[in-house]
C-alpha cells in the first residue's frame, strides 16, 4: 500500500508530537534518529527473513512506498557540508 505525502507527514507528526525539529534539543532528535533506525532495522529483517529483500540481479532493494521524499545528505539530493 503506497502512501501519500500528507499520510507520511501525518505519521511523522504522532512520532515527533507535531514539533519542529529546530526547537528540538539535540539529545531529543538524537533520540528519535535512534527510534527510527532501531523501526528501520527490525522491518530490514523482517523483509529478509520473508525473502522479500533482494532484487532479481542480486542486489539489496528496501521498499520506500510513497511518492515524497525528503531531500538528504543520505540520499544524495542535499551536498554534504561542513560547520567549519
Amino acid at each position: 500500500m503506497t502512501m501519500t505525502k500528507t499520510e507520511l507527514l501525518e505519521a511523522a507528526d504522532d512520532v515527533t508530537g507535531g514539533e519542529d525539529l529546530k526547537h528540538m534539543p539535540l539529545d531529543e532528535v538524537e533520540r528519535l534518529i535512534t527510534m527510527a533506525q532501531y523501526i528501520f532495522d527490525i522491518c530490514v529483517n523482517e523483509l529478509e527473513e520473508r525473502g522479500e529483500l533482494a532484487a532479481p540481479d542480486g542486489r539489496i532493494g528496501v521498499p520506500y512506498v510513497c511518492d515524497y521524499m525528503v531531500p538528504t545528505v543520505l540520499n544524495g539530493l542535499v551536498p554534504l557540508t561542513r560547520v567549519q
